[in-house]
């Protein structure tokens, strides 16, 4: 007889689904998301990650909601949604003064001050607010939640990265998820880099049972075919160290799981460093998407970002304002044409299970 083992590998799968991660949340004008939607269904994008911002929302304290940042979050929510585009939701984006567990935090005549990315001193009010999204967006079809952003970076974890730290904080995400809609996808906060390091330890502090997609920003320089080491093992500045974070997962049985690229890019900021011209951001983009579609456990990829930071105009020299597929009026760089014209195909798993007879 003929046994298929079973080696951890994903079967063949439909490649990638396309993602970007727009603007829609990042308080533009409603004509602005109109143009913006436009622009995405001509691009065939399927996913967006629609960040929500717990400060902006929850400000005043505990149970105090903004209604009218809701009503905007709620409007392009549902402009996404009519348009037949899936969202993403990450649950990060500034920790209310209330909630801060900021050491350094202080107010006085001037207002609060504390730094907005430092987590939360109690996981359970977290927790509380999650659901409360999952509550109310779960009626206009969201899915996917992400808990945090980049827990692994210092911008994002200012105490310094640590799993253990993180670790309860996406207890409390998953469980508030399950509990507000059992069905939904949780979505581990997506790591700078493709940080197999990181990714080691939370298995072994016990993450496995707290997420359903593990998710990373393999951002590189260079060309996203190109691959090279540190030490052994691939460098997470490489974009090919998506496959040992795929090969951590393996070893700690979770095979079946996905992972999101919920971020990648490239610049095209002509005076900043770490960035390359338009025609090569095209390029790189056309050679990602191809690469994308050679992971089979690769379930979604957002690009970010849709459109160049609109508040930073352009600004030649500043890597984080021309990341994006068009620029601030609009207009679209080669990456968008890049982009448009990728149709991702059924893609086949790297190895293939291998067959014993006997």
């Amino acid at each position: 007889m003929v046994i298929a083992l079973n080696l951890g590998l994903a079967s063949p799968a439909a490649a990638a689904q396309k993602g970007v991660v727009p603007d829609l949340t990042w308080g533009t004008s409603r004509a602005e998301m109109g143009r913006t939607i436009a622009l995405m269904n001509d691009a065939g994008v399927r996913w967006v990650r629609a960040n929500v911002g717990w400060n902006a929302v929850e400000r005043d304290g505990p149970g105090v909601y903004n209604a009218g940042w809701l009503a905007e979050l709620d409007y392009a929510v549902g402009a996404a949604r009519r348009a037949g585009i899936e969202v993403l939701m990450p649950i990060s984006d500034g920790i209310p003064y209330w909630a801060s567990a900021d050491p350094a935090k202080y107010a006085d005549a001037s207002g609060n001050h504390w730094n907005r990315y430092y987590r939360p001193a109690d996981t359970a009010a977290y927790g509380r607010f999650v659901r409360f999204v999952v509550d109310r967006y779960k009626l206009q079809g969201v899915k996917a939640y992400e808990i945090w952003n980049e827990p692994n970076h210092p911008q994002f974890w200012p105490s310094g990265p640590s799993a253990a730290e993180y670790l309860p904080l996406l207890k409390a995400g998953y469980e508030a998820v399950k509990a507000g809609d059992a069905s939904a996808t949780v979505v581990l906060g997506g790591l700078s880099k493709s940080d197999y390091g990181y990714v080691e330890r939370l298995y072994e502090l016990g993450a496995k049972p707290y997420f359903d997609v593990l998710a990373v920003h393999p951002y590189t320089t260079a060309d996203p075919t190109s691959c090279w080491k540190s030490g052994a093992l691939p460098s997470m500045d490489a974009f090919c160290a998506i496959e040992q974070v795929r090969k951590t997962m393996v070893a700690h049985g979770d095979a079946e799981k996905e992972i999101w690229l919920t971020e990648y890019g490239w610049s095209s900021s002509p005076l900043a460093p770490w960035s390359v011209d338009e025609t090569t951001q095209a390029t790189y983009l056309a050679k990602a998407l191809t690469k994308i579609d050679s992971y089979p456990y690769v379930g979604k990829a957002f690009y970010y970002g849709f459109r160049n930071v609109y508040w930073l105009d352009d600004d030649p020299s500043d890597w984080q304002a021309n990341l994006g597929l068009l620029r601030t009026d609009f207009s679209p760089k080669p990456a968008y044409a890049a982009f448009r014209a990728h149709r991702p195909a059924v893609s086949a798993p790297p190895d293939q299970p291998k067959k014993k007879t006997g």
